[in-house]
């Protein structure tokens, strides 16, 4: 039996219950159709500053609020709450408009873009930075408005130079069809002029890499103008993103545990190793081995990495994906392209090139580089050529032809007295002999302590004083965790320089060691 008071205590909470209504309790935003991330836990909303609404009778609670002062949000649905403001101003209902939401697979990126009637309003990105941080897990709301509408009109024109004058009256519409990356999405594309039939009128698809979570930083840490490219994983002289030359295969797992290492052979035949993160091939590794039918060598020693992702990026802000075109605004004019004759692989000649790294081109539909018939060399990239790849090979040995402080045409006495100050240690000279591949002579220098071998080169065997540093490469010889006179720790590899023919003229032709 119950009791007067738990019966009155019953009335009041059916009488709270009653009060509530049907269609939910009041909250500060919506939830927008069809725009909740892969994972549940995310989505758009919109709402009016300091105002409550509800789920339902949309129609009577539109009439009443200040539409002027709509915004959207990026919102936790899990925890209810707003997690920043959007650029868009969408609610449902709005006249001539639209908005479309596009998700990374893995939920960890949002972009968001806005339309009218004619054209786009506005257009922003969000990245999942910090998932365990469950009041702040996103950046900051990136607008890319501008850059997008600039970057689509250019390319336009690059296709189109001939109607480069109804192009710039243009009003251009993105749809996002999907995330063909870390940071890129495919649109499919429209440029009109309004009412003017008459006019040149733009169809088609066209990927877009947008501006990474990282749009600020120290100096000196990896960054790029114009926000491209930024918080990506950097390429450095000797290491793309955790794995460095030198190391192990087993060591390169075990600093990227999350991806998978499986075997693959290039058209050469060549034993590689397949980086693959989230299904992609992110990067390849040569580790000197031979049989590509072989299982993987956890112990062999990395000797290059091809990098084949965009999510890594040089300190220039080059990445894969970058244009030709873009790539020269940073690192300098190409001043040659080279054709492969039987792989027909494309390498770009900067003028001011990325320490440590060579650049592979490629192009959708046809060869990078605009070469005369019959010729394997070109001065220039055609329109659309990218950087399809990017080859790191150790330190700026490669690029700027020194080890330490010794550097490519030293005389004999400029290496000894280097040796001396450096404490090299005993210099053990090979025999001297001509290499008829040059038809000069050369004689091979080793310093067992540094563990660096030189070839020095005269034009006559028993050139003595008249030698000069012609190739080098360093040979790890130390203890672990001990370094020796260069600085380099066991695991730092072996670093090898190309051999450099000069000609006299300034001209020089490069051979892979």
């Amino acid at each position: 039996m119950k009791s007067p008071f738990s019966t009155f205590l019953l009335g009041i909470v059916f009488s709270v219950l009653i009060a509530i209504p049907l269609h939910g309790l009041a909250r500060p935003f919506l939830v927008l159709d069809e725009t909740t991330s892969p994972d549940g836990k995310y989505a758009v909303g919109w709402g009016v500053p300091y105002t409550e609404l509800e789920e339902g009778n949309l129609g009577d609670q539109l009439s009443t609020l200040n539409l002027d002062a709509v915004e959207n949000y990026l919102v936790d649905l899990e925890r209810d709450e707003i997690l920043g403001v959007l650029d868009s101003a969408y609610f449902p209902g709005k006249n001539r408009g639209g908005i479309f939401c596009s998700w990374r697979e893995d939920s960890g990126a949002v972009f968001v873009i806005e339309l009218a009637r004619f054209g786009f309003l506005n257009a922003s990105v969000s990245y999942l930075v910090d998932p365990e941080d469950a009041w702040d897990p996103f950046s900051d709301t990136i607008s890319v408005t501008k850059g997008m509408r600039r970057t689509v009109l250019r390319e336009i024109e690059k296709r189109y130079p001939e109607e480069k004058e109804s192009i710039a009256d243009f009003y251009l519409s993105l749809y996002p069809k999907k995330w063909t990356g870390a940071q890129e999405i495919l649109f499919e594309v429209t440029g009109e002029v309004p009412k003017n039939e008459e006019a040149f009128f733009f169809e088609g698809e066209m990927t877009l890499a947008l501006a990474g979570p990282q749009t600020v930083s120290l100096p000196g840490e990896v960054s790029t103008p114009e926000g491209q490219g930024s918080g990506r994983s950097a390429i450095t002289a000797d290491s793309v993103g955790p794995i460095a030359l030198g190391v192990t295969i087993g060591e390169a797992r075990t600093a990227m545990p999350s991806a998978q290492f499986q075997r693959r052979s290039d058209g050469e035949g060549i034993a590689l190793v397949s980086v693959i993160e989230e299904g992609e091939e992110v990067m390849s590794l040569f580790a000197d081995e031979l049989d590509p039918d072989s299982t993987i060598d956890d112990s062999a020693v990395i000797q290059l990495i091809e990098v084949w992702s965009d999510a890594f990026v040089t300190k220039e802000g080059v990445h894969v994906g970058m244009t030709v075109a873009e790539a020269e605004k940073r690192i300098g004019d190409v001043r040659a392209i080279y054709l492969s004759e039987i792989e027909s692989r494309e390498y770009a000649d900067f003028a001011r090139p990325t320490s440590g790294a060579s650049f592979r081109l490629g192009h959708p539909s046809s060869l990078a580089g605009d070469y005369p018939d019959g010729e394997f060399m070109a001065k220039n990239a055609i329109p659309r050529a990218v950087i399809r790849a990017i080859e790191v090979r150790g330190a700026d040995i490669m690029i700027d032809g020194v080890i330490g402080e010794l550097r490519f045409n030293m005389t004999s006495a400029e290496v000894l007295a280097i040796a001396e100050d450096q404490g090299y240690g005993e210099a053990f000279r090979g025999k001297d002999e001509i290499w008829e591949a040059f038809g000069q002579a050369v004689q091979s220098w080793i310093f067992p302590e540094a563990g660096i071998s030189l070839d020095m080169i005269s034009d006559e065997i028993g050139g003595g004083e008249e030698r000069s540093l012609d190739h080098g490469e360093t040979t790890f010889f130390r203890q672990d965790g001990e370094r020796d006179r260069l600085g380099r720790s066991q695991g730092s590899g072996r670093r090898s320089v190309c051999r450099i023919q000069d000609r006299g003229n300034g001209a020089r032709r490069i051979f892979p060691r």
